[in-house]
């Protein structure tokens, strides 16, 4: 079972969160909106239980400690072949 993200649009944040799908967003220069949106998640059982489902399936599918060691692989690979393709 996953928790619902709350996060400040700013940044990566909202690269990973995809407001109403696997989080809420609000805007760092609207307090107000932070109030507002965890008082959606404490008034909706069920809201809170689908993002935080599908919060949990997002990190599975693309932020495990996996998939960022054969990123970096890819990377270094990648980098590796740039030098050998030097003259």
């Amino acid at each position: 079972c996953g928790k619902p993200v709350l996060a400040a649009r700013i940044g990566q944040v909202a690269q990973v969160i995809e407001e109403g799908v696997n989080g809420l967003l609000y805007s760092s220069a609207q307090p107000g909106e932070a109030i507002s949106q965890l008082k959606r998640l404490i008034e909706n059982p069920s809201l809170r239980e689908r993002l935080g489902s599908a919060a949990r399936q997002t990190i599975l599918e693309k932020y495990t400690w996996r998939h960022t060691a054969l990123a970096s692989e890819r990377i270094f690979k990648e980098v590796l072949e740039s030098y050998r393709s030097r003259p």
